[in-house]
């Protein structure tokens, strides 16, 4: 009888350590990282001094430098990483492998996160609906969130008609691994143009690699046409072509039709907010700020309106809007011909090339 109450008490106070743990565990529906703050940042917290790699009374959700450090420790003694950064390896932030290896120890399953979307712009290409007798032709801007960096989402048109989204890039780095090593994204910018043939009002649908409608929004195509002969948009030159042209610090880009951007107080308007983060985002990585960018023509922007109105009707083409042109100065030392490849890979830019160098004739002529 006596072993037996031993026996019961010996795993009794074996089991209260283990009990004691499970308690504490985190089943965070969300990435954590330095910034974060709420209840399930306390769970996080409670669980780290419950490992003893938190000190006691730390558990105040917020998600500090005290608790990435923490998170690091934690990390390190479980074999999941041990060094580089959070933005490169997940060091120091709750991502899904962490959230997995928690779960893992506690004996639970990690909670999944569910990606968000939100159409941000829809903008038309008259131009390029007259030119194929479309009725109307569209060009989407989505942003996903709380999504891995690289995930794959798709467009239902809502007329018969589907197909991927382009992934644009990270706008918003989270500074979270994923199981793959691929960084996951607080926010992360997608695109899609297409074609309606008929008109009539559709149900324009974004969906996950499940099929799983995430937002949606209804996208009227209107019958009739302008009538205008439609413009051929510039080709975007590769970066072999860009390095053959002759070297010019200086360059002309063009936004893609459609698009109202302008210049106000020395700003760019018009782009959505993560279509101007992608584009600031490519010129820093240069050395060069947005405030480089100039519009090409001086006259008022008013001006330039009407009269591209007034020369549509006069010759029943469309003609471009002389608004979004711009020029961009680069630093001496950085190649124009890069930075011109570079902002050719966002969707929205028709084209960006060096500006030609101007040709001074021998003195004989």
């Amino acid at each position: 009888m006596y072993r037996k109450i031993v026996f019961i008490l010996v795993t009794f106070f074996a089991l209260v350590p283990l009990l004691a743990t499970a308690s504490t565990c985190p089943n965070p529906s969300r990435n954590l990282s330095f910034g974060s703050r709420g209840s399930d940042v306390v769970e996080l917290q409670t669980f780290l001094i419950a490992e003893g790699d938190l000190a006691a009374g730390n558990n105040t959700g917020y998600f500090g430098r005290m608790t990435e450090t923490a998170v690091k420790s934690w990390q390190a003694k479980n074999g999941l990483v041990s060094s580089g950064t959070a933005a490169t390896t997940g060091y120091g932030a709750v991502g899904p492998r962490t959230r997995a290896k928690i779960a893992s120890v506690c004996g639970t399953q990690a909670a999944q996160l569910h990606a968000v979307a939100t159409i941000n712009t829809i903008s038309d290409l008259p131009g390029l609906a007259a030119a194929q007798n479309d009725a109307r032709y569209i060009l989407i801007s989505v942003t996903v969130t709380t999504a891995p960096a690289d995930g794959l989402y798709s467009i239902d048109w809502g007329d018969g008609t589907s197909g991927p989204l382009n992934h644009e890039g990270c706008s918003q780095p989270n500074n979270i691994g994923s199981n793959s090593g691929n960084g996951w994204c607080s926010s992360t910018l997608y695109s899609g143009g297409h074609a309606y043939k008929k008109a009539g009002t559709f149900k324009l649908r974004i969906l996950d690699d499940d099929s799983k409608e995430l937002t949606s929004r209804e996208i009227t195509a209107p019958a009739g046409s302008s009538g205008l002969k439609p413009r051929i948009p510039a080709t975007k030159m590769n970066l072999q072509q860009l390095l053959a042209m002759p070297a010019n610090q200086r360059l002309t880009l063009k936004f893609q039709e459609g698009l109202r951007v302008r210049m106000a107080n020395g700003q760019l308007t018009g782009l959505s907010s993560e279509q101007s983060a992608l584009f600031a985002g490519v010129l820093n990585s240069f050395g060069v700020s947005t405030a480089a960018v100039q519009r090409s023509y001086s006259r008022p922007e008013a001006d330039l309106d009407a009269e591209r109105e007034k020369g549509q009707q006069m010759s029943g083409n469309h003609l471009a809007d002389a608004n979004l042109y711009y020029s961009l100065q680069v630093p001496q030392g950085v190649s124009s011909a890069y930075v011109a490849n570079a902002l050719n890979a966002l969707s929205f830019i028709e084209f960006a090339e060096p500006a030609p160098v101007a040709t001074t004739l021998p003195s004989a002529m």
